[in-house]
């Protein structure tokens, strides 16, 4: 399906599908404010666009167009190219209004021993789209940084192929600008032999919304991932991490924390689907949230479905934690004030997440994230 065509299919679905046909739970009914994509789907699509504050490779409109470099190569889809095969435009009313206002996608071939920086593309008004495909060649070994400092609402949607025996480890950071409704969607699909190491450290908007999806496709492909998510005043945040083993012998492992302050709502949740191809598959996934704070809301739901019986380890854990007051002045009471001491939790989980990746080389960029958009905001 090439994006004309896409697009075409989504606006009629946009206007058939309901946001969400189920709710999530007796007591929130939903944990993701869809009336707030409504109302910024019907401002209109974004008609300007300005570069990223970071030095890395622009993606998007305020990019370069087709670029090539050491190890990588980024082109915009033509008319009539097609797409990649991993979202559908028909599968849900968000992924409706991401085709429906999608005005290009890009195309990034990574290979050799890589390292790339990504940044993505702001819009100054109105809804803006963007998509990505992402290919790592074969027998390659990448690492793969992501920035998103979104500031207006939309959708941001990756597809990630992820070749036989190659080694990709990525990490997103994702900046959005107070405000406004963000969603963002990975689709990833690893191939044999091949491993997959995931993080990412965001911060919640008025209603910030992240799926991610992995599907461990062939024998012994192997997928780790670790997340910190935090939310602040009275922001939301729903973040879904699914995995879906169908290989035999392959490896999933992901812990996602999710800390709520002040007023703020934080969920993280998600599914391992252990399908009946998958012998001998290994899984653990742990989902926790951290409340910090009389009023704010969290949520931990992680889930496994397992369709056979030969597997070696099928684990899950969920947590929900809150610290109070009396809590905060024990740690006051060894020297730091209440500002200083829920920076410096928030900074060594989000430092663990790089080091359980084997990122080490980020440590100095994410401490100084957490020090400068957490402090002032306490």
């Amino acid at each position: 399906m090439n994006l004309i065509e896409a697009k075409n299919k989504a606006r009629k679905a946009y206007e058939e599908l309901e946001w969400q046909p189920i709710s999530d739970s007796p007591t929130t009914k939903y944990y993701t404010n869809w009336r707030l994509y409504e109302q910024a789907y019907e401002s209109g699509p974004a008609t300007m666009f300005h570069e990223p504050k970071g030095k890395g490779i622009p993606i998007g409109p305020c990019g370069n167009g087709d670029q090539r470099g050491e190890g990588y190569e980024i082109s915009e889809l033509r008319d009539g190219e097609s797409l990649g095969r991993l979202v559908n435009p028909l599968e849900s009313k968000i992924i409706a209004a991401h085709y429906s206002m999608l005005d290009k996608a890009y195309l990034l071939r990574v290979w050799g021993n890589t390292r790339l920086n990504l940044e993505l593309c702001r819009a100054r008004d109105g809804w803006f789209s963007l998509h990505l495909i992402i290919v790592v060649e074969p027998k390659s070994q990448v690492d793969l940084v992501v920035n998103e400092e979104r500031t207006s609402p939309g959708t941001t949607v990756f597809e990630l192929h992820v070749g036989e025996a190659a080694r990709l480890n990525t990490y997103v950071v994702l900046e959005p600008s107070r405000g406004i409704a963000a969603y963002q969607l990975w689709r990833r699909r690893v191939s044999a032999n091949a491993e997959l190491r995931t993080g990412l450290v965001g911060f919640s908007t008025t209603m910030y919304r992240v799926e991610e999806s992995t599907l461990l496709a062939d024998m012994r492909a192997r997928y780790t991932h670790r997340a910190v998510f935090i939310g602040m005043e009275g922001d939301q945040v729903d973040y879904i991490v699914d995995t879906i083993h169908v290989g035999q012998k392959t490896k999933s492992n992901s812990s996602i924390y999710g800390y709520a302050l002040e007023k703020s709502m934080v969920v993280v949740r998600g599914l391992v689907d252990v399908r009946d191809t998958a012998e001998y598959a290994d899984t653990e996934f742990s989902a926790e949230v951290t409340m910090l704070g009389n009023e704010a809301r969290g949520y931990a739901n992680p889930m496994m479905e397992i369709k056979l019986g030969r597997v070696e380890k099928a684990t899950h854990r969920a947590a929900q934690y809150r610290i109070m007051e009396d809590q905060l002045f024990y740690l006051q009471s060894r020297g730091l004030d209440e500002r200083a001491a829920i920076t410096l939790m928030l900074l060594e989980r989000s430092l663990q997440t790089v080091r359980d990746l084997g990122m080490n080389w980020l440590e100095e960029a994410i401490a100084g994230l957490i020090e400068n958009r957490v402090r002032p905001r306490l």
